[in-house]
C-alpha cells in the first residue's frame, strides 16, 4: 500500500510476485483521488500480509478498515523512486527479505 499505488507498492508488489517469494500480489494506493486502484475491504480482506510504505498509509488503514488478525508491515520508504527503481528494489528487496526470511530460503 502507497499513496496512489503506481510506483511504491506495485515495486514491492512485482518483487514479491517473482523469485523467492512467489507470493500472490496486489497493490493499491490509499488517495482515493489519485490511486489507480483504490485500497478497499475486499482487498484488505483478501490480503494475508499487508506492507505498507509509510506509516501514514498504514495510519490511514486503521482509520478506515477492520486490521484486526492482519499482519501489517510499515517499510518507511519516501515517495520519491520511479516505478522500478534501481535503488527502490534495493531498498525494498532488503526489507522484504527481513521481513520473509522464514518464507524464502537462503
Amino acid at each position: 500500500v502507497c499513496s496512489a499505488g503506481i510506483l511504491r507498492s506495485a515495486t514491492a508488489a512485482h518483487i514479491l510476485s517473482a523469485e523467492p517469494y512467489n507470493f500472490n500480489t496486489r497493490n493499491c494506493g490509499v488517495d482515493e483521488d489519485f490511486a489507480l486502484i483504490p485500497v478497499d475491504e475486499v482487498l484488505v480482506a483478501w490480503a494475508d500480509v499487508i506492507i505498507c510504505m509509510e506509516q501514514e498509509h498504514f495510519k490511514e488503514l486503521t482509520e478506515n478498515f477492520d486490521l484486526l488478525g492482519k499482519v501489517v508491515h510499515v517499510l518507511d520508504v519516501p515517495d520519491r523512486y520511479p516505478y522500478r527503481d534501481s535503488r527502490l528494489i534495493s531498498i525494498l528487496d532488503e526489507q522484504l527479505k527481513v521481513i520473509f526470511s522464514d518464507k524464502i530460503s537462503a
